[in-house]
């Protein structure tokens, strides 16, 4: 929706960019030129931010996700707006090899912190049969595993965004650095989010499920 509104009124369109921000696809997205050891330095400020963005996503399922979703909403608006004025003015490959490297993992990033957001504010509108404190003491465990892999990652992210995208990679380079990247973080989402499992012999022990049905169905 942003993109197209950004496409069909462009001058509207910026004015969700944060203050000071502005759109120059002949400046070589404005990061080149940087020395290493600032670029360090900027490496620290963006995964400051990212994590700060991440942390708000997941703390707005205290009110009931509306904060959450207008994080999320806000965040990909910007995206979509800076992609269409950069495709506007001629500079999308240039945009691709920008945000590609860094933005891909970001926004897997933020996805996941939107889950934890998100299912903080069920706990509170749907606890279900039991009490709202019950219900969030519950999804605890979970939603502070999904914190702290959104932390490690956007740290890489930040790493990648200040350290290696102003190295100008090659378009190629630069989707490829972002899918694996974009596939390290799901399949740690995919392997760490599986269910633990539980041992037949342990089940059996404890009265479990299957023994009730063997002792059902010897009686």
């Amino acid at each position: 929706m942003t993109a197209t509104a950004s496409h069909s009124s462009p001058a509207s369109a910026v004015g969700i960019l944060p203050a000071g921000a502005h759109v120059s696809v002949h400046s070589r997205g404005g990061f080149y030129g940087i020395s290493v050891p600032e670029r360090g330095g900027l490496a620290a400020v963006i995964f400051t931010n990212n994590i700060i963005v991440a942390f708000l996503v997941v703390v707005g399922g205290f009110t009931f996700g509306v904060t959450t979703v207008a994080s999320l909403a806000y965040n990909g608006a910007l995206l979509g707006v800076l992609g269409t004025l950069e495709w506007r003015g001629g500079g999308f490959s240039q945009f691709v090899r920008l945000v590609v490297p860094h933005g891909l993992l970001e926004l897997s990033c933020f996805a996941l912190a939107g889950a934890a957001g998100f299912s903080i504010a069920r706990a509170l509108i749907d606890p279900g049969r039991r009490t709202r404190a019950d219900a969030l003491a519950a999804s605890s465990s979970r939603t502070g595993a999904a914190l702290l892999g959104v932390v490690l990652f956007l740290v890489c992210a930040g790493l990648v965004e200040g350290v290696i995208t102003p190295w100008d990679l090659p378009l190629a380079a630069a989707l490829s650095l972002g899918v694996v990247l974009c596939a390290a973080f799901w399949t740690m989402v995919v392997v760490r989010g599986r269910p633990p499992r539980v041992d037949a012999d342990a089940d059996a022990d404890v009265g479990g499920p299957h023994a009730r049905a063997r002792a059902l169905s010897r009686a």
